[in-house]
């Protein structure tokens, strides 16, 4: 190749070599061996601010002046570097070049020697770049992690990074602190073996390992952890990818207990809101006024009678259709002027439901809008108020009559104001008996109306009301306008009334029977007067009687134990004992329906049985029967039937029914007397053969006095006061007594019933095996009574069995004999003149020789107060007149004597 051409190819190589130079993105700068420039491309030319003209043959220390970008201070260029040594160097990190016009860039750069064909050191190259949008991006990059950085730090969720073996990669602070672990006991560890194992669950474990191949979201798992306690943690799981791990796991994990316990509260709080607003009959609404669409709760849907789909955001259409007709036109107008006037919607209508059954509600609602000010919701309540609408009909309807019954009644009625006192209200009937116009009650107080004595006495009786809420007076005086003075009963009580409190006070003219009262009263004392007339005169006809009575059976007595009576005298005697005996048995009829009736009589009550009763009744009856010539049949209840009686009172009763049924009974009839048990009540039954009952006769028959047969010639008599005693004392003793007859000539039947005794006892009652035999003993015996005839024919009749007797016939002689004859036995009575029997009885025993005595009252006077007299005189035995001789004998025969002071 001739010269030329190797020219042109030399320059056509550098003019490639520059061209392709200067368009790459680097600088790039060549020096000769000394370091000097001899080669500058386009981006040199920028970046430091020299052309080629200028910068050629200069030396680089000029052209590229480095400095470190933190020190300032100057930084060795790496090309003498490269010349001296040879080799490739490269420029330290945070490098500053300062251009020619002063302008500083960082720069990354690298200078390498160049060779000739020698492989000696011709010159070097540096080849450096602009690096200012590098370490921008750099930056930006070290900004944003250390953004996350902190925003991972501050993050109260916590978050782990799990290796593909489940090992911690790392974690936030909020996991350390929230799980109570640090750094170099979890990283590097596997996540089951954390905090001793408190990660380890089977739940756990199911997620991490079979869902670990997706990302999930959201997933909830309940673990216990022992210093934590029960926790619900909501897990996140993401994948990513690190060049120093490979596959990674971020784990967040978020402890949502309260959250849950929240909720929870929050729905057991929803749920008795529901069961409160149902049972309260509330229902709640949303209306939305832009959709025109209502959603309402369960209660509304039930008491508008809406489906489920229309609760669910239906038309208002389907509401309004459920209200009255007759209100709907009022509703809309209240919606629609809360809607334009912006204030509280509130509506009182009635629902229309199945059957025409109709309800009331009341329902309020407040308008909402959005920020432009335009009305969007209408949300509110609905309560149902049917029992109230009730009650105020009711309240309404009870006023009506409550002012009917103020208006009308016949009692005057004041309304007070309980604060004051005043009068607010007075009906017609307290004007008219006032004489006061209803204006001149208002405001005026009690005390100015003529109601109690002064203004004092009305302050106590209103302050006590205050206190109390109610006074009373039976009997107040008030004072008329006319000054009329009248006795009425007042009667105040306070009470609530439209919110205020108030008395009502009712007013009673009570002067009509004040004077029933006072005319009663004296009746009553009448009465009772009359009653006391009637006891002491019974009382006194049955002393006078008894005492003539007394000396006649004792004078039989004896006639009978003397003997050798011819027959007609044997007869007169039957007839004139008999006689005495039915008038003394009248004599104890008529004063005991006076006690009963009087309630003054006591029962003796012991336990006994209905056979032992009717056998002793028997006996009593026995010698009637037998003169009749009649039949008693007997029929006994083959258990013993115990009752808690007083038996001689029943002996008494079951006596005058055998009695009665002899009486009425002819010769040679059947008497039936029937024991037997119905349930828990024995049942006496006594059947005669007599009379009958006549119909009309029937339902009295148990009254006082009443009679059967009042002719003239009736052979029975009787004071018809025998059945009512009967009835007495069997209902004394909680029992009951029918009659029945067919009538005339038919017979009677007797029923008794008495409650059984149902105390567990033993039920065996002792029967006496028969008198043991005593030897006669003659005891002195002192008899004392004012009537001559009884005092003889007692002391003849003792005399008679052997007793030494002595008589007196007065107090004061009875107190003498008794000291110088020492009786061992005193029979007394007690109507004597001078001294009576009780104080005779006192005195005897205040002295010592008398004080074991038996001290025996044989009186007239039965009565149960006399008794009682005669117990607390010093009396041993009470005996009324006429005095069985047989009695007597048994009750000296019971007695011991006791020496006092006994002679020879």
């Amino acid at each position: 190749m001739a010269r030329s051409e190797m020219t042109e190819a030399l320059l056509q190589t550098a003019y490639w070599l520059r061209t392709t130079l200067d368009s790459i993105a680097d600088a790039v700068i060549a020096v000769d061996a000394e370091g000097r420039l001899t080669f500058l491309n386009a981006v040199a030319e920028k970046l430091t601010g020299w052309t080629f003209e200028d910068a050629e043959g200069v030396d680089l220390d000029q052209i590229l002046v480095l400095v470190n970008a933190d020190t300032r201070n100057t930084v060795k260029n790496p090309v003498f570097n490269a010349l001296n040594k040879g080799v490739a160097v490269g420029l330290a990190s945070n490098t500053l070049l300062i251009a020619r016009d002063g302008t500083e860039r960082p720069i990354d750069d690298s200078a390498a020697p160049i060779r000739d064909r020698q492989d000696r050191i011709a010159g070097a190259v540096i080849v450096f770049r602009d690096i200012s949008e590098r370490n921008a991006q750099a930056q930006k990059i070290e900004d944003a992690l250390a953004y996350a950085t902190n925003i991972i730090g501050t993050m109260r969720e916590s978050l782990l990074v799990l290796d593909h073996g489940l090992k911690v990669v790392s974690a936030n602070r909020a996991f350390y602190e929230n799980f109570h672990l640090r750094p170099e006991e979890t990283e590097g560890e596997l996540i089951y073996a954390l905090g001793g194992g408190e990660w380890d669950s089977p739940e756990l474990r199911r997620l991490l390992e079979e869902q670990l191949l997706f990302e999930y979201s959201d997933y909830e798992v309940q673990q216990y952890f022992p210093g934590l306690g029960f926790k619900v943690l909501q897990l996140n799981a993401r994948r990513m990818q690190s060049p120093e791990y490979g596959e990674l796991v971020l784990l967040a994990i978020e402890d949502v207990t309260e959250r849950r316990q929240a909720e929870e509260k929050l729905q057991m709080a929803r749920s008795r809101l529901n069961s409160t607003l149902g049972a309260a009959e509330i229902g709640t609404w949303e209306f939305d006024l832009l959709s025109n669409r209502v959603w309402a709760d369960a209660n509304l849907a039930e008491m508008f009678h809406i489906t489920p789909a229309e609760a669910a955001g239906g038309p208002v259409e389907a509401y309004i259709r459920s209200i009255h007709p007759d209100d709907r036109v009022r509703v809309n107008s209240a919606i629609s002027d809360a809607i334009e006037q912006d204030h509280l919607f509130e509506a009182e209508y009635r629902i229309v439901g199945p059957g025409r059954s109709v309800r009331w509600v009341v329902a309020r609602g407040r308008l909402e809008k959005n920020a432009a000010g335009t009305a969007i919701r209408l949300p509110g309540v609905a309560v149902d108020i049917t029992s109230r609408k009730q009650a105020e009909r009711r309240l309404k309807e009870s006023e009506k009559r409550f002012r009917r019954l103020f208006e009308s009644a016949k009692d005057g009625i004041i309304i007070l104001d309980a604060e004051n006192m005043s009068i607010i209200d007075a009906n017609p009937y307290m004007t008219e008996l006032l004489g006061y116009s209803q204006q001149q009650f208002k405001g005026k107080q009690l005390w100015e109306i003529g109601l109690f004595k002064d203004k004092q006495e009305s302050k106590e009786a209103m302050e006590a009301l205050k206190t109390e809420g109610y006074v009373r007076y039976d009997d107040l005086p008030l004072e008329t306008k006319q000054g009329r003075v009248q006795e009425v009963e007042f009667i105040c009580n306070v009470y609530e009334e439209d919110s205020r409190m108030v008395a009502q006070c009712n007013i009673r003219d009570i002067s009509e029977r004040k004077a029933m009262e006072r005319q009663i009263n004296k009746q009553t004392a009448e009465l009772a007067d009359a009653d006391r007339h009637k006891d002491e005169f019974l009382a006194m006809l049955a002393h006078e009687l008894r005492n003539p009575l007394a000396p006649v059976f004792n004078a039989l007595e004896l006639i009978r134990h003397v003997g050798h009576e011819s027959q007609p005298q044997h007869d007169a005697r039957g007839v004139i004992e008999r006689q005495v005996r039915h008038l003394a048995r009248l004599v104890d009829d008529l004063t005991e329906v006076s006690r009963i009736s009087s309630g003054r009589i006591r029962l003796s009550r012991d336990r006994v049985t209905v056979n032992q009763l009717v056998e002793r009744a028997v006996e009593r009856v026995r010698p009637l029967i037998e003169r009749k010539h009649q039949t008693l049949k007997l029929s006994f209840s083959s258990v013993d039937l115990y009752l808690n009686a007083d038996a001689t009172r029943l002996e008494q009763a079951i006596g005058n029914l055998l009695n009665n049924a002899s009486k009425y009974s002819g010769s040679e009839s059947v008497i039936r007397l029937i024991v037997a048990q119905h349930g828990q009540e024995a049942e006496i039954r006594v059947v005669d053969e007599g009379v009958g009952i006549e119909a009309d006769l029937l339902p009295r028959i148990f009254e006082l006095f009443t009679q059967g047969d009042k002719s003239l010639d009736r052979s029975e008599g009787g004071l018809g006061i025998g059945l009512a005693l009967v009835k007495s004392l069997i209902e004394l003793h909680g029992g009951r007594i029918d009659a029945k007859s067919a009538g005339h000539d038919k017979g009677s039947e007797f029923v008794v019933r008495l409650p059984l005794d149902q105390s567990r006892q033993d039920a065996a009652v002792s029967e006496s095996g028969g008198d043991s035999a005593t030897a006669f003993v003659p005891m002195r015996i002192l008899v004392v009574d004012d009537n001559t005839d009884a005092a003889q024919m007692t002391a003849m009749l003792l005399e008679m069995w052997g007793h030494d007797v002595r008589t007196a016939h007065d107090g004061t002689a009875a107190l003498d004999l008794a000291k110088a004859f020492k009786p061992q036995v005193i029979l007394l009575d007690i109507g004597l003149p001078l001294m009576n029997g009780y104080e005779v009885a006192a005195r005897l025993r205040k002295q010592p020789d008398f004080r074991r005595v038996l001290l025996v009252a044989m009186t007239g006077y039965g009565q149960e107060d006399d008794r009682r007299q005669s117990r607390e005189a010093g009396f041993d035995e009470h005996l009324v007149k006429p005095v069985e001789a047989q009695v007597l004998r048994d009750l000296l025969e019971a007695y011991q004597p006791h020496s006092v002071n006994q002679s020879s």
